[in-house]
Formats: C-alpha cells, structure tokens, sequence
C-alpha cells in the first residue's frame, strides 16, 4: 500500500507516531507535544483536548487530544450537534449562524466520536474554535474515512495523541457576519504513545471533494512543517529518533 502512495501540495494531513513511550522520551503529555508557532495563537485548554486559536481566521491552527481504545470501546453518549460558542473567547469568535447557507459544513477539528465517553468530552468538540469551513465533499468523504481509521488504530494499539489543524496561508475566502476564513486545506496528526513499537504516517488532502483512498494522500511530517510553518513536537528536537519518523512516512506498518 505505501508504494501507492501519493503525494499532494494540498492538505489534510494526519501523521502517526508509534512507540514513544515514557521510559524512552520523557512524560508524553499534550502539553509537552504541542506545536510551536511563530504566529501569536491563543492557547484554549479544555483538559480533554487543547486549542491553539487564530483569532483573525476565527479558527484553530491546532487541536489536540487523547485518544484512547479503552475509551472508544466505552462509548457512552450520542452526538448532540449542539454547535456553541468556546466558553473561554470573549472576542473574535466564529458563531454557528456564519455557517448558515454558507456552502461549507461545521467541520470538526477533534471528532466528536473521538470524545463519546463523557457529556462534558463530546459538549467540548462543539465548541465553535474545534469547528472549521469544510467541504461536504471532503468532511463525509475521505476526511470521515481517515477519521474512522484513526480510531481503528487507537483501538489497535491501546492509546493515540492526535493533532488535528488548518492551513490559512492560502484561503478560500470567508464565510459569515464575522468573516470565518476558509482554508484550503487541513492537517491531522496521531501519535502512538503505546509500547514498544514506532512508526509514522502522514496524509494531506485539499478542501474539496477528493477521490481514491484515504493513503493515497501521505507524506512526511517535515512535509507538513513547511507547508504550515508549524514545528510538531518541538519538546523533541533535538532528539535524531523523533528526526527519522518526521522524514519518513510507513503506512504498511499500520496494517500488520
């Protein structure tokens, strides 16, 4: 399968690290891989996922949350669809009537069935700064076939942090009374805290419609670091094992 992989300029990308256990990098927590951003991002922590927020785009840059195969077989909530604004922004927010006939979904960031295992978990992925413009092509399309497999993996290899985000460099255009930008593209990151295992993989897909499979859009995390300007797992810079997965993408180790 990763001999079939293609590379695209356009994104939604999701990268998974496998193995980075505690006795060999540190304490893996949410705080410690966070991505470093040369933009001024409003940091919103929500304990179950954290948000790094733009607030001209009225959007994320990053999401990120723990996702863990004991938690997903614990489903116990329904999605509520009740879209709200982020407790924690008093100004510069997106609201959920600028998506109104706008031609774009309330795209989630961090899915809500990542966080079916509390009221207050899902009540969180509503949160209008985990919402973004998304083509209902893509979000129901390829976008929900890659978010499906990330939970597979989760439950396949016990625990994930996933890191989930936009590229607003490049826009296609505004949605809404508070000018919601649209991004043409977006990024997902997973990394796989269990044990003893590493590996990495990374997809990136435009804001459109896209056809094919879901490993058809891979590439590299340092792929993904140039087209964002982001630096993932800056905590691990100077460490050559976190170096090699970054430049290397596997998907065939997912699938054993």
């Amino acid at each position: 399968m990763a001999g079939r992989m293609k590379r695209l300029s356009g994104l939604v990308f999701l990268i998974v690290f496998s193995g980075l256990s505690f006795c060999l990098f540190g304490q893996f927590t949410l705080e410690n891989i966070k991505p470093a951003s040369k933009d001024r991002l409003k940091e919103l922590d929500h304990g179950c996922l954290a948000i790094g927020y733009d607030s001209i785009h009225k959007q994320a840059v990053w999401v990120i949350h723990l996702l863990t195969g004991e938690n997903l077989r614990a489903k116990t909530v329904r999605r509520s669809d009740k879209f709200r604004k982020d407790p924690l922004l008093k100004s510069d927010y997106a609201l959920t009537s600028d998506y109104t006939n706008s031609g774009y979904d309330r795209g989630h960031l961090c899915p809500s069935d990542d966080m079916c295992w509390s009221e207050q978990s899902m009540q969180t992925t509503f949160y209008m700064s985990n919402i973004s413009p998304q083509s209902p092509g893509l979000n129901r399309g390829l976008w929900k076939q890659l978010e499906n497999r990330v939970r597979k993996w989760a439950v396949d290899n016990d625990s994930l942090i996933v890191v989930t985000g936009t590229v607003l460099d490049s826009l296609l255009g505004h949605v809404g009374k508070n000018k919601v930008s649209v991004p043409s593209k977006f990024y997902k990151i997973v990394v796989d805290i269990s044990h003893p295992t590493r590996k990495v993989a990374a997809f990136v897909m435009e804001n459109r419609p896209l056809e094919g499979q879901f490993w058809e859009y891979s590439c590299s995390v340092d792929e993904i670091e140039r087209m964002t300007g982001l630096n993932f797992f800056p905590a691990y810079e100077e460490d050559e094992r976190i170096r090699n997965l970054e430049s290397s993408c596997d998907l065939d180790l997912w699938e054993e």
